[in-house]
């Protein structure tokens, strides 16, 4: 599996991935102050390593009228 395939994905999509074929991964979370609330998570990056590190951050996509 290559690692830049997990950017974009849901953090349990690739964390399930990553627990499949044994590879060892922590999660780093990119929060933002102004952003109040999100509906999703999503792998923003990915850093070589051991452990492997997952960068997730926060996204608003459902629209406010």
């Amino acid at each position: 599996m290559q690692k830049k395939n997990l950017v974009g994905l849901g953090v349990d999509e690739a964390k399930k991935l990553l627990t499949d074929a044994g590879v060892n991964f922590r999660l780093t979370f990119y929060q933002s102050d102004k952003l109040k609330s999100y509906d999703t998570q999503l792998v923003v990056a990915v850093r070589s390593g051991d452990p492997v590190e997952l960068v997730v951050a926060d996204f608003k996509f459902n629209i406010q009228e």
